[in-house]
Order: C-alpha cells, then sequence, then structure tokens
C-alpha cells in the first residue's frame, strides 16, 4: 500500500513539467497508397544553426524517421530518399520544385518536408506547492494489561519551493506535399517543452526533439500502412 501511495505522489510532483501542444491538418480525400517514392526533406531554422544542432537532430531524424520508413516500407514497394539540404522557393504559395531538382521531382510522389523551428533550453516559472506523505511509526501505549505496542499513522508535510527552473523548448513543423499536384495534404506543428525542476529529471533538447519525431514516424507509418491494408 505504502509503495502505492509513493508512486502517486511522484505522479503528482512531476503532472506540471511537460507541456505539448499540435496543430494538425489532414487532406482526408489524399491516397496514401499512391505515394511509392518518398522524400524526407529536413531543414533547420536559420537562427538554430550552430555546427551541432543540424548535425545533432538529423541523426535523430535518419534513425526514428528514415530508417523506421525504409524497414518497415520497402518490402512493400515504397522507395525512401533522404536529403538534409534542398532549395526551395521561398514563396509560400508556391511548392513547386526548383528547376535545378527537375529530375527529382520527376521521381517522387510525396515530399515530406520537416523544419526545426525551436530547440533551445530556457527557464520558465513553476509554482511552489505542498503535499504530504502518510508515515506510519510504532508507539507504545500503556494500558491496565501491560504495554502494547500499535502502529499511529500521520501526514508528513513536504513544501516544494516555486521558481524559474531550466526548460528545454523544441517546435518542429512538418508538411506533406503532394509533388504531382504541388498540393499540402498533411501539415502538423508539434510544439513541446520540458522543465527540469529537480535532480531527477534531466531532459535534453535531443531527447524531446527524438519523442516528436517518432510519434510522427508512427503516424505517417499507421496512415500509410492502414490504406495499404484496406486497398489490399
Amino acid at each position: 500500500m505504502l509503495k502505492i501511495i509513493s508512486i502517486i505522489i511522484m505522479l503528482f510532483m512531476f503532472s506540471n513539467l511537460a507541456f505539448a501542444e499540435t496543430q494538425e491538418w489532414i487532406d482526408k480525400k489524399y491516397d496514401f497508397t499512391k505515394a511509392k517514392k518518398i522524400f524526407l526533406l529536413y531543414q533547420v531554422e536559420p537562427s538554430l544553426l550552430n555546427g551541432i544542432t543540424e548535425k545533432e537532430s538529423l541523426e535523430i531524424v535518419e534513425d526514428k524517421l528514415f530508417k523506421k520508413l525504409d524497414n518497415k516500407l520497402k518490402s512493400k514497394g515504397y522507395n525512401i530518399i533522404i536529403r538534409e539540404k534542398f532549395e526551395l522557393n521561398t514563396d509560400e504559395n508556391n511548392l513547386e520544385v526548383t528547376s535545378n531538382d527537375k529530375s527529382l521531382k520527376d521521381n517522387i510522389d510525396l515530399m515530406v518536408k520537416i523544419e526545426l523551428q525551436d530547440y533551445r533550453v530556457g527557464s520558465s516559472y513553476k509554482e511552489g506547492y505542498s503535499y504530504s506523505v502518510p508515515i506510519t511509526t510504532y508507539e507504545t501505549v500503556y494500558t491496565p494489561n501491560g504495554a502494547v505496542t500499535v502502529p499511529v499513522t500521520k501526514n508528513q508535510i513536504h513544501n516544494v519551493q516555486g521558481g524559474y527552473f531550466p526548460t528545454v523548448f523544441v517546435k518542429v513543423r512538418f508538411d506533406l506535399i503532394d509533388v504531382n499536384n504541388n498540393e499540402i495534404i498533411w501539415s502538423r506543428i508539434d510544439n513541446r517543452s520540458r522543465t527540469n525542476s529537480d535532480e531527477f529529471d534531466n531532459s535534453k533538447t535531443k531527447d524531446v526533439f527524438s519523442r516528436i519525431i517518432k510519434s510522427f514516424s508512427n503516424d505517417l507509418l499507421k496512415k500509410v500502412e492502414t490504406e495499404k491494408e484496406l486497398e489490399d
């Protein structure tokens, strides 16, 4: 019983450490089974480039997204390509591939554009709070028949001080583009933060980024495989 209570207390203590907000739109009419050739384009917001962030995050994209899709879909006739640098027109209303990469455009069906927009450690304020833990002690009670030892349960109050704590901020945008029709068929903005408020939590930017990529990878794979099963 005490073990269960301890677990509940720990969950309460860490319940306000993480924040996640996702915006998403999917074209429900798009047929993912026709996207046999998938091109992954990974980009990093220029202000985040420092020679480390782009390399560290690219390794995660390759491991959690590219390799996973390639392993799962290659045997089913899909071809997955990845590139970390790829010149696109800057006009947000024109998603066409530049003329220099026309040959690439002719050989892909779906472009998955992944853009890292935030990747840093800042700080955030967390309110202080109190919680109680039931503590059982044993006391001696004297009765007419002699001394008896009995269990006594009391609540022990713990106060956690508020303040500013190191916080990881990561934001990633995903745009899936039907290259043949030059149309966005799926957009997602995944914005997450995690506060390291004590010695038990030491989350890093790459940890949060990895979870974001893994979540998208699972959803994309599920979308492709589900529609493939319906087609079969």
